[in-house]
């Protein structure tokens, strides 16, 4: 049995943090923000997030009523950088922090934000600038995003879809590589998917190996479960090669003829049919250098 949980951008109302120390001009903003809502759009073999005006006459009781894809946007105000740390230390923690760029007048005051952000990396950080070079300032240890003035209605939706978009594929990323809880007969075993080498399928059980440089020699970790139920918590450098194993790309040396040969010295084989995705695949994770 296996569990890993995770949570996409989305499931919940994002909550954007303005800092503008022009208070009507933040509840302005706020007011704005509260008419807007996230939504998914399906594009293809993914979907995508938009920031979008909510319908004529709708509110956050009946856009999100039995629908995990629309979400309406929350706003924070905060009159000062120092403010806004505050909140962030009691826990409050935004998806997206708006923030005008009067408030880096002083350097003290843009070293507190950066050194209060430093560890929050999927925080995006969109500056409302009359000029772009705000964003030279502001490069460094948070990510900023400009957004010119005057903050028109088209302006902040597209920046908000664009930094929500990015917080998700921060996240989905990290997620991903949440261990996984592996549980075969009254043992838990915690497992980073980064920490598994390959896995084979054998007599309806899945065998599991992990990184000998981490783990040592130590005896595959058996889970019942089928090799297609298992690829499904994984990140897309796992490949199923063969109707029995998958592989990792980050463990791979090198694939010749119908076998792919791990950095262990292990042979995995590569079914016939299978041949041409894995290449493909391989040359997707890799760069190809060649003339």
């Amino acid at each position: 049995m296996i569990e890993n949980t995770g949570v996409r951008v989305g499931k919940s109302h994002p909550l954007i943090a303005i800092v503008e120390n022009d208070a009507a001009a933040a509840r302005e903003l706020a007011n704005e923000i509260s008419h807007l809502e996230l939504v998914w759009r399906s594009m293809s073999s993914f979907t995508i997030p938009l920031v979008v005006e909510l319908p004529e006459g709708a509110d956050s009781r009946t856009v999100c009523q039995g629908s995990d894809e629309r979400r309406t946007l929350r706003a924070v105000v905060h009159a000062s950088a120092d403010d806004f740390i505050r909140s962030l230390n009691e826990g409050n923690i935004p998806d997206v922090l708006m923030i005008d760029e009067d408030i880096f007048v002083r350097d003290e005051e843009l070293a507190r934000l950066q050194d209060a952000l430093s560890e929050m990396v999927d925080i995006q950080v969109i500056c409302m600038a009359d000029s772009p070079e705000m964003e030279n300032l502001l490069s460094g240890s948070i990510r900023v995003s400009i957004i010119q003035k005057p903050v028109t209605k088209s302006r902040l939706m597209k920046a908000l879809s664009r930094a929500i978009l990015q917080i998700g594929f921060m996240r989905e990323h990290d997620g991903r590589n949440r261990p996984l809880c592996l549980r075969y007969r009254g043992i838990i075993y915690l497992v980073r998917p980064s920490e598994i080498q390959y896995a084979e399928n054998r007599a309806r059980t899945l065998l599991i190996y992990l990184d000998e440089k981490s783990h040592g020699e130590a005896d595959p970790i058996a889970i019942n479960m089928s090799l297609e139920q298992f690829m499904q918590f994984l990140p897309g450098n796992c490949l199923q090669v063969h109707k029995s194993f998958l592989v990792n790309l980050d463990y791979v040396f090198m694939f010749a003829n119908d076998a792919i040969v791990l950095r262990s010295g292990k042979k995995i084989p590569v079914s016939q049919r299978r041949r041409q995705y894995v290449i493909r695949e391989i040359y997707r994770y890799g760069r190809d250098i060649s003339s």
